[in-house]
């Protein structure tokens, strides 16, 4: 009889073995990551269209209650030649609630100084300005008459710490309120809403969400835009 043949089974994985198994969990790795990350930049720009929405709500309905839009900032001067704070402009109407930060702006929580959220929303200054001693007149509800055209608040840039943005604008301040009918569908451009970068004066509207923004208009409605192109003048300017 021939002696029984012993058979021994491997034990362990080979070197190959182990560095395709290691690729693999590399591989999955970093799609589980891009997938996480995409879930959590969809999550933060939809904390945002939402926070935009709920500001909105509350400028109409001090809109309505006051009969104009608060505007941006609203100073007097008193006999003295003193220039004031008049405390009912739109920081001192939102800049304490909790939805006014947008979760993907680079500065969140607290002012270090005065206590009061950090806000990353712009208004549009064409419907909410400045106004000292009354001037320029508050717009009202009542002169818009495309509400769904034109838009209310956006996001908007921040300043870097120790002085961090409050509510400002989305769109440069200094332009006329009166723009041209005949330019309606002029696509807005950097002259109306610079946007060369991503945290200073430069870029009032910045696209942080994956290269978007988000934008509300007058009629309570939200939008994303990819870009400055993606508005045009009658979405900025009211008069016509």
């Amino acid at each position: 009889m021939k002696p029984s043949v012993k058979t021994h089974r491997r034990q362990g994985f080979t070197l190959v073995e182990l560095l395709i198994v290691i690729a693999i969990i590399a591989v999955l790795s970093l799609v589980s990551f891009s997938v996480s990350k995409r879930m959590i930049a969809a999550s933060r720009a939809a904390t945002c269209m939402s926070n935009l929405r709920q500001m909105a709500v509350v400028v109409t309905a001090e809109a309505n209650d006051r009969g104009a839009y608060p505007p941006v900032i609203s100073q007097s001067t008193d006999d003295k030649g003193v220039v004031k704070n008049n405390g009912n402009d739109l920081y001192s109407i939102l800049g304490r609630q909790p939805f006014c930060g947008c979760p993907g702006a680079k500065h969140s929580g607290l002012h270090p100084q005065y206590k009061k959220p950090i806000t990353a929303y712009g208004a549009n200054p064409m419907v909410m300005g400045n106004s000292q001693n009354g001037n320029p007149p508050l717009v009202r509800p009542s002169q818009i008459s495309r509400p769904a055209e034109v838009i209310l608040l956006a996001d908007g840039a921040q300043f870097g710490l120790p002085n961090p943005r409050a509510i400002g604008f989305a769109a440069a301040w200094y332009l006329s309120r009166n723009g041209n009918p005949s330019n309606r569908d002029k696509k807005l451009t950097t002259a109306q809403i610079p946007a060369s970068g991503f945290w200073g004066n430069e870029s009032l509207m910045p696209m942080r969400h994956n290269g978007k923004a988000n934008v509300v208009f007058c009629d309570g409605h939200a939008r994303v835009v990819s870009g400055i192109g993606d508005l045009k003048e009658k979405n900025l300017y009211w008069n016509y």
